[in-house]
């Protein structure tokens, strides 16, 4: 038996791997009060001597949302990176094509939290807050009320998208500032001291100023390396609803910033933390 608050390397190579990123201390910890007296249980999960609660290594992780083995989210893991479809991602993890949506929107949503300022887009279970009403108030133009804020600041080759908290939608559409729409998205001209801002909203806000957006010439568009880049990822996303903007946009952000080569370690590992708790 494995000693107390250590976990057991007695398992294949892919359940070690995976142990090894939920415990990178190499010592198991109770996620409910946080104590090493555990012990390993014949099932494979663990008990805390302490509290008395059972739970295994994905318990309160990212991983725990979806019911796929190891070897399929290696699977997910790797055709994400490599941009396959997830109706074709389906197909290959051998799982329904609802199941495969949510362990990819998953692997996204791990990517956001790992910046701490995007926390209050996330409700109680880890979801994305919903801001959009969407067709049910076709007639009422909520003029992005509730929408995030995000602003794209470049440094040293590399790109981060920062939450704006103090910025609403309805102060931009104020200010003479260029605007243009790619599908869901709207983007502006370099504005608090980023390169653009950016927000999402449904097709009531779109359709109001398309006419005037699509005319309007913006610094980003001559960008050649990383618009380019986004444009190149975006179009291959048939999904792409308001409230799925910020995850897209971190996505991107992750895709842009670190070498392919790492991807599939830096992935595992953001699928092993636990889910913030609001």
């Amino acid at each position: 038996m494995a000693c107390r608050g250590a976990f057991t390397t007695d398992r294949n190579p892919q359940q070690t791997l995976f142990a090894a990123h939920c415990w990178p201390e190499g010592e198991v910890r109770c996620p409910r009060c946080g104590r090493r007296s555990v012990y390993p249980l014949k099932d494979g999960r663990y008990r805390c001597g302490a509290c008395v609660y059972t739970f295994h290594d994905f318990t309160g992780r990212w991983l725990n949302r979806c019911a796929l083995s190891r070897a399929q989210w290696m699977a997910v893991m790797r055709l994400f990176v490599e941009g396959v479809p997830v109706t074709e991602m389906a197909g290959e993890v051998q799982v329904s094509y609802e199941t495969t949506l949510k362990a990819v929107n998953t692997l996204r949503l791990s990517l956001l939290a790992g910046d701490p300022s995007f926390a209050p887009l996330l409700d109680e279970q880890g979801e994305l807050r919903r801001h959009c009403r969407g067709k049910a108030a076709e007639d009422a133009h909520c003029l992005g009320k509730d929408a995030p804020v995000f602003g794209l600041r470049r440094t040293s080759g590399t790109v981060r998208f920062e939450l704006l908290p103090d910025l609403d939608v309805q102060e931009i559409l104020g200010r003479p500032l260029r605007k243009r729409i790619w599908r869901t998205l709207v983007y502006t001209e370099p504005a608090e001291s980023r390169e653009a801002l950016f927000f999402a909203c449904c097709g009531n806000l779109r359709k109001l100023f398309a006419k005037k957006w699509d005319q309007e010439t913006i610094p980003l568009d001559a960008d050649r390396t990383f618009w380019r880049f986004a444009g190149d990822w975006l179009t291959r996303y048939r999904c792409f609803t308001p409230e799925c903007c910020p995850l897209y946009l971190k996505e991107l952000e992750f895709r842009f910033n670190t070498p392919q080569k790492d991807w599939l370690p830096l992935l595992l590992k953001h699928l092993c933390q636990p889910v913030p708790s609001n």
